[in-house]
C-alpha cells in the first residue's frame, strides 16, 4: 500500500481551466482524474488537501468516484459549501486539519500552509495546498498541489524531498532539543 497526497483539483473551475491550458474544463477534470488514477492503486491511501470542485454536488461526485484508492479529503475554502453528506459519499475520513503517521513518520495535513506545527522544531513534516505553488517552501513544509506536481506525490518522494530540507527553527526550543518524534 503506497500513501498519496495531493490538492487543488478544482474540478469544474472554468477560470482555472484557462489558466492551467486547457480547451475546456471537461479536458482539465479528465487529465485530473485520469493523471491520478495513473498512480493510484485501489488499496492505497490517497489524501486529497482541499479545493476539489467548483462544480455541481452530482457532478463532484461522479468525478471523485472515479478516483481510485481509499479517499480522504482535508476541506479547503472552496469546499465550504458542500454539504457532509457528499464528503461521507466518497471519502473515509473528512477534516479541516489532521495528522496522520505514515512510515513512522508524523505528518500534518492542511489546506493551508503553516509556518508551524506539531513537532515541527523536531523534524515532522507538513503537507499543504491552497498556494498553487506561488509560496516560498520553508523547512520540512510542501505544497501537494496537482499545479506544483502536475500529478498525487507518494510518500517516498515526500520523504525524498523533505529529508534532505533542514527543520526551519521557527518555533524551536532551545539547544538541548533533538529531532525527534
Amino acid at each position: 500500500m503506497t500513501t498519496w497526497f495531493s490538492s487543488d483539483f478544482h474540478l469544474g473551475h472554468k477560470k482555472m481551466a484557462e489558466v492551467r491550458g486547457f480547451k475546456s474544463v471537461e479536458e482539465m477534470d479528465i487529465s485530473i482524474i485520469e493523471s491520478c488514477n495513473a498512480l493510484v492503486k485501489p488499496g492505497d491511501d490517497f489524501y486529497i488537501l482541499g479545493d476539489l470542485s467548483f462544480t455541481t454536488p452530482g457532478k463532484t461526485i461522479d468525478l471523485l468516484r472515479e478516483l481510485r484508492g481509499r479517499l480522504h479529503v482535508v476541506r479547503g475554502n472552496h469546499d465550504r459549501h458542500f454539504k457532509q453528506w457528499l464528503f461521507d459519499s466518497v471519502f473515509q475520513t473528512v477534516s479541516d486539519f489532521t495528522e496522520v503517521r505514515v512510515e513512522g513518520k508524523t505528518v500534518v495535513l492542511c489546506h493551508y500552509p503553516l509556518a508551524v506545527w506539531r513537532n515541527s522544531h523536531w523534524g515532522s513534516y507538513h503537507l499543504h495546498g491552497h498556494s498553487h505553488g506561488s509560496l516560498a517552501e520553508r523547512g520540512k513544509r510542501l505544497d501537494v498541489g496537482i499545479d506544483v506536481h502536475g500529478a498525487p506525490i507518494d510518500f517516498a518522494k515526500v520523504r525524498a524531498i523533505l529529508d534532505k530540507r533542514p527543520f526551519h527553527k521557527e518555533d524551536y526550543h532551545g539547544p538541548d532539543m533533538k529531532e525527534e518524534e
